[in-house]
């Protein structure tokens, strides 16, 4: 699973190249490969928090009325319902909370993102990134939880101008999401 993820980001993040970057000459500050105010370094934490607890009051006022319960797929899908040794934590972490957070932000928040601000204000542009952020991720159960955090993140980018915030900030929130299934699966287990 490690391998393939890593091949498809690693896919995606080429196509980024190809298709935006080497037309800006080769310039990653054209996607937003730039400085930002230190303010942000403190706030990432606190964002992390407001994804975490949105999504938790997304599901609970919208998912779980119409489903009867919540459960990540994605946590099934990543261990199989079966205990992670730490050596597959490691190997997840490193997928998960760095090389998805780094790829996605590339193409929603680098690459896409200014595309929809050429064309509409950002408050609309936030809207449709988000969308099509959680939209991409093709599990219909997390769709409204995911377009808040795609909101969230589009959001970073617009204020901070930067991408370095927005991976940080989904690398910080995959990696909490990461640890608490495994808590889940391996306190389950034990």
């Amino acid at each position: 699973f490690f391998w393939l993820g890593s091949l498809i980001y690693g896919v995606g993040v080429l196509a980024v190249y190809l298709f935006a970057v080497r037309r800006a000459q080769g310039d990653w500050s054209a996607l937003g490969f730039r400085s930002f105010s230190q303010w942000w370094l403190p706030l990432v934490p606190v964002l992390t928090l407001v994804q975490l607890f949105g999504m938790m009051i997304i599901n609970l006022l919208f998912v779980l009325p119409f489903t009867g319960e919540f459960e990540n797929p994605q946590i099934e899908a990543l261990t199989g319902g079966s205990p992670l040794s730490v050596g597959d934590l490691g190997l997840l972490l490193i997928l998960i909370a760095v090389i998805a957070p780094i790829a996605e932000e590339l193409f929603f928040r680098g690459m896409l993102y200014p595309v929809l601000r050429q064309r509409w204000s950002p408050n609309v542009a936030i809207v449709i990134n988000g969308f099509l952020f959680a939209l991409i991720h093709f599990i219909p159960i997390l769709i409204p939880g995911l377009f808040f955090v795609g909101m969230v993140l589009a959001w970073v980018r617009e204020r901070s101008g930067s991408l370095i915030p927005c991976m940080l900030l989904h690398a910080l929130q995959n990696g909490i999401v990461l640890l608490g299934g495994y808590a889940v699966v391996n306190g389950a287990a034990g």
